[in-house]
């Protein structure tokens, strides 16, 4: 036998042994003895089976040897054997080796008993070790999804497939059970999937999107989507939407006191000098429907006069609407103000229009200007009117409701409260959607062709708006329109009524006119002579204050511009009551502002005027402070 292969075999690290084909051992390192458990010199001429070898071991090695010597082929096989109390595992290799003329086998045994072990011990922990990590992996999962469950965000999960794989508490109190319905039924309300669908840019480019959606119930939301992935590696997105629908709100009514602010400046530039110029125009053509009574010119003026009492009118629409929250107002039993609202308007109103009113609250008040609360109901009813040109029917309510803290939202963000609710409702044609949000704005109007100017609603708007109440309007084609009016109430006494205007003479009665403008002077002094008052004019604030220097005491009424260039009419009547304590001056202007009103009462002015006015108004207005 070679050396150099016996070397190997003493050295081998597993139990090797040559056997003859008897089965005699002709080598054996100390491995193989250990294995046998018979010292090396003494099992060598012995035959390898009449030892004892672990459990299975030798009839499994007995087969191979057998198998090797008549086939002449190398076999492998493992082997798990017991031997008393303990397992074994072991790799075992026949292999047939010629050693010269002679046929022999060598057999090579490898214990691997403790490997086995480590192996077992090593998936023991791996599988340890896997059931923690899911568990871990779950207990991420469950926080992850409880927190997404207690948000007060929209949140949930899309399939590719349009089914919603998630729905948190939020959508769920908004839409019911959603989990595995079509996310645009869901929340669209659609049998179809919506044309336009940012959603599912986040599967294609796998990157986050944001946009707004506006659901089938009207609230609207700030989406974000973002790219997620399921258990199971399918590709999701996570939409998040932030209700922002009272933030809509709020912009929209912003958006209505940035054009009320706007309308303001706009107006207060303009009326001075438009009103102005329709104060000698209303004079005169006055005056010249005395003079020519009966005669050819009288329709033609009457027209006039007419469309320059509209223009007027449609000025202090303007001014009034621009104004609502420097009105004064004061604290009116609401039910006689409508009982008396709707007993005029029956007077006026067509046959084919019926009127129904019921109302459970008798002596409840609220705090507003009585003058345009009339306006509110009455155009409320000619509106109900005018949408109904073939006849109809009328309904007026009128309670009280509380607003809680629960309530808050489903009115509207209305104020916690007590409320007066009027409700005003039409069987008319409706208003269609498309136009529903824009009555309220000015200008706006569908009745152009009947003389419409578009300010009756959005004055009503504005004075509800500054009564700190507020209105809404349903509609239905073809069924009919309803206001609803919120007013909070007040635990405020009634105000008192003024006492009505004496009838004055103006015999003996000395007025100063001041005014920049040559036409409305002219046309004030023609009038107010014309009712036995002396009138002194004067062209600006100086000279009237130089007027008024020779004899304070002369006049009994000053009349005065207030924007006049140079001095104004406030600084020429802050001198005046300097000389003389106690002189009643009036101040006419187109534009009231709130502040200049708050000043002059502290200077000590009488009153204000707004232009234009007829000559009886004016002529009125001069015995009401000289009386």
């Amino acid at each position: 036998m070679n050396p150099q292969f016996e070397c190997f075999i003493k050295n081998s690290p597993d139990a090797v042994a040559v056997i003859k084909e008897s089965g005699i051992l002709l080598l054996i390192n100390s491995r193989f003895s250990t294995l046998l458990n018979i010292p090396v010199d003494r099992a060598v001429q012995t035959k390898i089976f009449d030892y004892h070898l672990p459990g299975r071991l030798k009839t499994d090695l007995e087969q191979a040897v057998k198998w090797v010597g008549e086939t002449g082929r190398e076999k492998s096989f493992n082997c798990e054997s017991e031997d008393g109390s303990r397992n074994f595992s072991f790799f075992c290799r026949v292999i047939p080796y010629f050693n010269g003329s002679t046929r022999d086998t060598l057999i090579e045994i490898r214990d691997e008993t403790r490997l086995v072990v480590l192996r077992k011990n090593l998936k023991e922990k791996k599988i340890i070790s896997h059931r923690q990590e899911t568990l871990i992996k779950e207990r991420r999962r469950k926080l992850f999804f409880g927190l997404f469950e207690e948000l007060p965000t929209f949140i949930y999960l899309q399939r590719r497939d349009y089914t919603v794989a998630f729905a948190n508490k939020k959508v769920r109190k908004l839409y019911g059970e959603s989990e595995g319905k079509l996310c645009y039924e869901v929340f669209a309300g659609r049998s179809s999937p919506c044309l336009i669908c940012p959603t599912f840019e986040v599967f294609d480019t796998g990157q986050s999107v944001e946009w707004e959606f506006t659901d089938s119930n009207g609230r609207t939301f700030l989406i974000y989507d973002y790219p997620f992935e399921g258990e199971d590696g399918d590709p999701l997105v996570l939409e998040m939407g932030v209700d922002i629908t009272d933030l809509k709100n709020v912009e929209k009514e912003l958006s209505q006191a940035q054009r009320l602010r706007a309308i303001g400046v706009l107006a207060g530039g303009i009326a001075h000098d438009l009103n102005n110029n329709l104060v000698p125009i209303i004079f005169n053509i006055e005056y010249a429907k005395e003079k020519v009574d009966k005669s050819e010119l009288s329709a033609p003026l009457e027209e006039a006069l007419l469309a320059a009492n509209r223009a007027a009118s449609l000025v202090a629409q303007v001014l009034e609407y621009s104004r609502q929250q420097d009105v004064n107002r004061q604290t009116i039993y609401i039910t006689p103000l409508i009982r008396s609202c709707i007993s005029d308007f029956q007077m006026t109103a067509p046959d084919n229009i019926s009127l129904q009113a019921d109302w459970d609250i008798h002596s409840s008040c609220i705090l507003a200007n009585p003058t345009q609360m009339q306006q509110v109901i009455m155009n409320l009813l000619r509106n109900a009117e005018q949408s109904m040109p073939k006849g109809g029917s009328i309904h007026v309510t009128l309670k009280q409701k509380e607003i809680s803290l629960k309530l808050e939202r489903r009115v509207n963000n209305l104020a916690p409260g007590k409320y007066v609710v009027l409700k005003v409702r039409d069987t008319g044609k409706g208003i269609r959607p498309d136009i529903l949000e824009r009555i309220f704005d000015p200008f706006f109007t569908t009745k152009k062709s009947s003389g419409g100017i578009g300010m009756g609603l959005a004055l009503v708007h504005s004075i509800i708006l500054g009564s700190k109440g507020k209105i809404f309007v349903e509609s239905t084609q073809g069924i009919g329109t309803v206001f609803t009016v919120f007013l909070p109430l007040s635990s405020e006494p009634q105000a008192t009524l003024e006492g009505e205007l004496c009838d004055l003479r103006g015999e003996n009665i000395h007025l100063l006119l001041v005014d920049d403008d040559p036409g409305v002077l002219t046309a004030m002094e023609r009038s107010l002579k014309q009712a036995d008052f002396i009138v002194d004019t004067a062209g600006s604030g100086e000279h009237g204050l130089a007027l008024f220097k020779k004899d304070p005491h002369r006049y009994s009424l000053v009349l005065a511009d207030h924007a006049m260039p140079g001095m104004t009419g406030l600084e020429m009547a802050e001198q005046m009551l300097a000389l003389q304590k106690g002189i009643k001056i009036v101040i006419c202007t187109g534009h009231i502002e709130p502040a200049l009103e708050e000043q002059a009462k502290k200077k000590g002015v009488s009153g204000f005027a707004r232009k234009p006015m007829s000559p009886k108004k004016m002529t009125e207005l001069v015995r009401q402070h000289c009386r």
